[in-house]
């Protein structure tokens, strides 16, 4: 092999490097999780537009995600998912709504609908099983105390870097970045 050979070589492994390191970071980024969400994020998740007079709708209530226990024991409650995160976070404000007045329209009235947060995963489950995992703790929702304590904003474009999703107390500022 001559110079240009290993040099050609070394040109095509540096680029596999690179493409493989940006396909990390972004699968990375994708998983949004407790420890790297903001406010935003949990705002964006919750955001539904619950309507006005006789189509207003609660919202699903906001409840940590799920552990392989807490999805058993929602499960054992008769709960059913009735969306994924996915195609939750996919859906628009006005959209949501309408899958949320929709799926009461359909449902007995003392089951209570619940979305995971930071996964957008949605359950509907009888009302007293639901009472029952969040009293035995097998279940959890979010209280004010704990969204206020996510950070507001992320400095930057962080959708491709994980690792500034969370520092403590920092506040995105537009001009910082010219």
């Amino acid at each position: 092999m001559n110079i240009a050979s290993y040099a050609r070589l070394a040109a095509a492994a540096l680029v596999a490097a690179v493409v493989l390191s940006a396909v990390a970071i972004t699968a990375r980024a994708d998983k949004l999780t407790e420890d790297n969400m903001t406010q935003k994020d949990y705002d964006d998740i919750t955001n539904m537009d619950t309507g006005t007079g006789a189509d207003k709708v609660d919202p699903p209530i906001p409840m940590h995600d799920l552990t392989d226990a807490g999805k058993q024991g929602v499960k054992d409650g008769n709960g059913v998912k009735v969306f994924k995160g996915k195609d939750w976070k996919k859906m628009s404000a006005a959209d949501r709504g309408k899958a949320i007045r929709d799926l009461r329209k359909n449902k007995n009235f003392s089951t209570t609908i619940f979305i995971e947060v930071p996964s957008g995963n949605v359950w509907v489950v009888d009302g007293p099983a639901f009472i029952k995992l969040v009293d035995d703790k097998v279940i959890r929702a979010w209280d004010k105390a704990e969204k206020e304590k996510l950070p507001k904003a992320v400095r930057g474009d962080a959708s491709n870097r994980p690792e500034i999703r969370r520092s403590e107390g920092e506040r995105f500022d537009v001009f910082s970045q010219f």
